[in-house]
């Protein structure tokens, strides 16, 4: 299954990935490697290449990957899961990570991350086909396998395609300049599927059936050298089959702060619109209840773009998962309170209630319903509030 694409990402040296880190005055430009402004729906439904969701094989010291993929059932189960390699949640070198995460529908939260060694990770540049010590994810359009163990734990799941693969562009974010090539990726092979399958965890199997998102994330330098921190979501109204997936990337000071925002929208089976000219906001900050650092209780965006518009609010209601990644990394306690006087990075996963509309074709639809959405902070010191006004994008 190893091998070197042609086209993988290069390696990035310490000396090169400072100095397009630290610019002086001159702010690093950022753009998606062939972008496309918006595309027709019929060019979005074509859908992207098999091996988009290959092994991206990032070279370097810095190089990361994983596979992600999440599912809610009928019956109220849940899981998160996937593999990385290696563990960037910890900058490990010679381990690679599989998570696998089970939520009860009476509220218990299992979060398991299972640390392997990296000798065990192969992959396959030609097609999503990877594998850690047994546990192992393969598929391509329409269909994937998901087959993942720990203890007790077990997830085996079949995700089919309920609409097309999507990526802006290649997928593949770039900053700075030619002499830097500073690569961060981001693609979507199952935007929406139907998924099932069995769950195990302790006290039981269950026989699982409802609705996943699969999608892919690649790079070759530290994300907190050139982003501060992200927000990333996804929706499935079932009422109107409206799908929207979503992210904003709020970049550093070395790239001016701008905010690099992307949003598909799909109605029933077919992607309708995509754009990266949406517009956030986060409000109403709070500290968590570790104590540890700040989040925003209220976000949302609005967009428009080729007559395709609209505007969602979120509210956080709970939080499954919340990871400290300085305590994370290992780095203990007395040094953890001092250096996050200058950054505190934190990961949480929220539970959300949204609302908003979208307008299709002339149609204004109504949503509001319940879904999962992530916030990273990478660079904020503990209890910054982040100032994001004037909004800047990283386009005109």
């Amino acid at each position: 299954m190893n091998g070197m694409k042609e086209d993988a990402v290069a390696g990035v040296s310490l000396p090169r990935m400072l100095a397009a880190a630290l610019p002086g005055r001159r702010k690093l430009p950022v753009f998606f490697q062939g972008l496309p402004a918006g595309r027709h729906p019929h060019d979005l439904n074509r859908g992207i290449p098999e091996h988009f969701d290959g092994w991206h094989r990032p070279g370097g010291r810095f190089g990361f990957e994983w596979w992600y993929f999440d599912a809610k059932f009928e019956d109220g189960h849940a899981v998160v899961c996937g593999l990385m390699d290696p563990d960037t949640w910890k900058f490990s070198r010679t381990k690679s990570l599989m998570w696998l995460h089970v939520y009860l529908p009476d509220g218990t939260c299992y979060n398991n991350h299972v640390n392997i060694p990296r000798s065990e990770f192969k992959a396959s540049p030609h097609r999503c086909d990877v594998e850690l010590a047994g546990n192992r994810i393969r598929g391509s359009y329409p269909e994937y396998r998901v087959d993942l163990e720990h203890g007790e734990f077990a997830a085996h799941l079949v995700f089919r395609n309920l609409l097309p693969g999507w990526a802006l562009g290649n997928g593949q974010m770039m900053f700075g300049y030619p002499n830097y090539p500073l690569a961060f990726g981001w693609l979507v092979p199952q935007p929406r599927a139907a998924v099932e399958g069995t769950l195990s965890y302790p006290g039981g199997t269950v026989e699982v059936k409802g609705e996943g998102y699969h999608d892919h994330n690649w790079g070759n330098f530290p994300s907190s050298v050139m982003i501060e921190r992200w927000h990333w979501g996804r929706l499935m109204h079932r009422e109107s089959g409206i799908t929207m997936l979503f992210a904003d990337v709020i970049c550093g000071r070395s790239c001016g702060g701008a905010h690099i925002p992307m949003l598909l929208v799909a109605r029933g089976d077919r992607l309708v619109s995509e754009t990266f000219r949406a517009e956030w906001h986060f409000e109403d900050y709070g500290i968590d209840d570790f104590g540890i650092q700040v989040y925003p209780h209220r976000y949302g965006f609005r967009f428009e773009e080729g007559g395709t518009a609209g505007e969602v609010e979120f509210r956080v209601e709970n939080i499954p998962e919340h990871i400290d990644l300085l305590e994370n990394m290992g780095v203990p306690a007395r040094l953890r309170k001092r250096l996050s006087r200058l950054s505190q990075p934190c990961y949480y996963r929220f539970e959300a209630g949204y609302s908003g509309y979208v307008v299709l074709e002339g149609e204004r639809i109504e949503i509001s319903g319940d879904t999962i959405t992530e916030h990273i902070i990478l660079t904020l010191r503990r209890g910054k509030i982040p100032v994001d006004v004037p909004f800047r994008r990283f386009i005109p």
